[in-house]
């Protein structure tokens, strides 16, 4: 029988899933509260609502002011003899 590393790392890649899996009802259980769970919660979402409300108007810029840089780039004619499809 050959050895067959993607056969290999398909067989762990699923035992390590199953662990997860049976592990997942011990993990998932809280110490706390339902309503300190909640609580905690809802302080931990603060700051990345936060970062995602600066961070995405960012990258959107960001792509917004690449696309205009390069737009040339992308609807230019072929120069010096270069093939149709062919872009510098």
């Amino acid at each position: 029988m050959a050895f067959n590393l993607g056969r290999l790392v398909r067989l762990f890649m699923l035992a390590l899933a199953l662990a997860f899996a049976a592990a997942q009802p011990a993990a998932a259980q809280s110490v706390l509260r339902d309503s300190e769970t909640e609580l905690l919660f809802r302080e931990l979402s603060k700051p990345i609502i936060e970062a995602a409300g600066v961070g995405l108007p960012v990258v959107l810029g960001y792509q917004a002011w690449t696309y205009w840089v390069f737009r040339r780039r992308l609807t230019a004619e072929p120069q010096h003899g270069e093939p149709a499809g062919v872009h510098a």
